[in-house]
């Protein structure tokens, strides 16, 4: 069963804000790295492991460097989660 869309960003922005200790709502579809302090490549490792662990999932390098904003992450998770 998906998960829906909507969902899939209310958990993202709690993993977020747990990662990068921001507020939830500066995370949306078209946020990228840039838009987040703190989120750089050290970070954005752990993040993808935290949003892994979140959705007991793993996504494969190809599709980690894909990413180019949170839009990609939730398409992703989508697809791996269906």
């Amino acid at each position: 069963m998906a998960i829906p869309r909507d969902r899939v960003i209310a958990r993202l922005r709690t993993v977020a804000e747990q990662t990068f200790n921001c507020p939830p709502d500066l995370i949306g579809e078209q946020t990228v790295a840039a838009d987040v302090p703190g989120w750089d490549s050290l970070s954005h490792t752990i993040f993808i492991m935290n949003v892994e662990h979140e959705f007991g999932i793993e996504f494969d390098v190809a599709t980690i460097q894909s990413f180019s904003c949170v839009s990609d992450m939730i398409d992703a998770i989508e697809k791996v989660a269906a």
